[in-house]
């Protein structure tokens, strides 16, 4: 190994070090957090707060580190790509280590301690926030993608344990009946919740560096809503799925479903090249949970709360009036249209990296 080289990989194993020292600083204030807010020690919760700042100057340095290495090795391929997810890491670790400090300022507000099913839960989302960032992390030090990989899975279940501390909240099982309590508990579940997050992006930095592959955006879900869905609707979902379906999943329901698509409409759409065969009207079948399966529901009849009850939280739900009712020539150029705008709002184009 040549002098240079050997100047390479030391520079390189400082930056593995110095990243895994500020993830293991970053995990340490996060449980020490969660420990302070469970047993109610406001001593622990003002000393991990104070250990910000630490951690704050590590990620700056570890930043300067990167610079510097970039400066002097002018890296390419592998190396580019490593000293490139390194940055982002500090910056995802630095995060990381906010979400410590929201949790410890939290848990001296609360006026009253956490008990029950709400408290249960809040332990065994923080143990699944904790082993997941520890996975990555680990993942990151022996530069194992398929571990890396594995572990992004993990964020599912952290999403399940919030979903159900939420709930518990909304129903008031364990809260004190407090507002400012209720709004200091779900913030602390939020802060776990962005730790897995923050944890998956960790894994995808590492699964980059390694072989270069990029974060992949799934496709979006759009759910088109009408009363018999033998129409319009079955006109958005041709043309969703033939002009954008690298980018999308579509599907049309309604409240009462026809026998078969209109024969005119099908008729038309033909005479345009889509092809129908398999079409048919389906009905809303979905309990209120599995609404959140969607990103964006469009009602193309009447207003979404003919369809749904709630709008899950992460669901987008629009209303739409194309061309004039029983005119096909305009209702397929307003929907063309519409459909279009929304898919690039939502996804650019499959070979724009912007949309990846």
């Amino acid at each position: 190994m040549t002098q240079y080289e050997q100047r390479l990989e030391k520079d390189l194993d400082t930056l593995r070090s110095s990243v895994s020292t500020l993830a293991a600083h970053v995990e340490s204030n996060l449980r020490d957090a969660v420990q302070a807010l469970l047993t109610r020690d406001s001593d622990l919760a003002y000393r991990t707060i104070l250990k910000d700042h630490p951690v704050n100057r590590e990620a700056e340095e570890l930043e300067a580190q990167a610079h510097r290495f970039v400066a002097r090795h002018l890296p390419s391929a592998g190396h580019l790509r490593f000293v490139s997810s390194v940055m982002r890491i500090a910056i995802l670790l630095e995060r990381m280590g906010d979400y410590a400090v929201t949790i410890g300022r939290e848990s001296v507000r609360l006026g009253a301690p956490l008990e029950g099913t709400f408290r249960d839960e809040v332990q065994v989302m923080a143990e699944d926030s904790f082993q997941m960032f520890s996975q990555a992390m680990t993942a990151f030090r022996d530069r194992d993608a398929s571990l890396a990989r594995g572990t992004m899975s993990l964020a599912d279940q952290v999403d399940r344990d919030f979903s159900v501390a939420f709930n518990l909240l909304v129903k008031g099982r364990d809260a004190s009946g407090d507002v400012t309590d209720l709004i200091a508990r779900l913030i602390v579940i939020m802060q776990l919740e962005r730790v897995s997050d923050q944890a998956k992006n960790l894994c995808e930095e590492t699964v980059f560096a390694l072989t270069g592959e990029t974060k992949k955006r799934r496709p979006v879900r759009v759910l088109f809503l009408g009363r018999d869905d033998a129409s319009i609707t079955q006109m958005a979902v041709a043309i969703a799925r033939k002009q954008y379906g690298d980018r999308g999943e579509f599907r049309s329901a309604g409240t009462a479903p026809a026998a078969s698509v209109e024969p005119r409409v099908r008729s038309f759409l033909e005479s345009y090249g889509y092809d129908l065969s398999g079409a048919a009207p389906s009905p809303i079948r979905w309990p209120r949970e599995d609404w959140a399966h969607f990103d964006v529901l469009v009602t193309l009849e009447g207003h979404v709360s003919d369809y749904v009850e709630r709008v899950p939280f992460h669901t987008v739900a629009l209303a739409w009036n194309p061309g004039s009712p029983g005119d096909l020539e305009s209702e397929y150029r307003d929907l063309s249209l519409a459909i279009g705008e929304l898919i690039d709002t939502m996804r650019a184009r499959a070979d724009d990296p912007e949309g990846r």
